[in-house]
């Protein structure tokens, strides 16, 4: 997610932790239950779709980035709606562990590319 430092600082980590798992629930429903969606870290999300030999990425996700940006709301000292980004990386593998710690560094160098090109803080 883009800025989720800020809503920390500014509102605390009880409302960060609220659009953490609003943002979640958005992202695991942009996806099929066969696919696996996480928390990477902090404010990173993983998704790993489930292909088929021979078959191309799926269509599910693909507009997922639009669906996640907008105003999430928190509560507290009254409703608030906070906006929220997201940034995409991808990078695609085959087996092996190997495969997947360069997988998942392509996908991080495509994130921080897009986030640059954006104009948000990396």
């Amino acid at each position: 997610m883009n800025g989720f430092k800020q809503v920390n600082d500014t509102y605390g980590h009880v409302a960060g932790d609220e659009v953490l798992k609003q943002f979640a629930t958005e992202l695991r429903g942009a996806f099929r239950p066969l696919d696996d969606v996480g928390r990477w870290g902090g404010d990173e999300f993983i998704v790993v779709l489930e292909l088929r030999l021979g078959g191309g990425a799926p269509a599910c996700g693909a507009g997922a980035g639009n669906g996640l940006w907008g105003d999430y709301t928190v509560r507290g000292e009254g409703a608030r709606k906070l906006p929220v980004g997201c940034s995409r990386g991808r990078g695609g593998m085959a087996g092996g562990p190997r495969r997947l710690r360069r997988c998942s560094r392509a996908a991080d160098a495509d994130m921080y590319k897009e986030k640059k090109a954006k104009g948000r803080s990396v």
